[in-house]
């Protein structure tokens, strides 16, 4: 699949010059970043879960004494 992505003249010459330095692709670099991004954003909402259960397990417990 393709997306069209403007990226500011600043960022497009770091980018360039990365590629160049490491023999790869900007798209290459792209997607390996966004790639890191999302299992980040997975890793950090999978630890958001599982933080909340003890939470909510607890509020639970008490609800049921009542």
């Amino acid at each position: 699949m393709q997306y069209t992505v403007y990226i500011d003249d600043d960022t497009s010459r770091q980018l360039s010059e990365a590629a160049l330095k490491r023999g790869a692709n900007r798209n290459a670099i792209i997607l390996h970043a966004l790639q890191e991004w999302l299992a980040a954003q997975r890793a950090a909402e999978a630890l958001n879960q599982a933080s909340a259960r003890p939470i909510e397990e607890a509020q639970a417990q008490s609800a049921s004494y009542y």
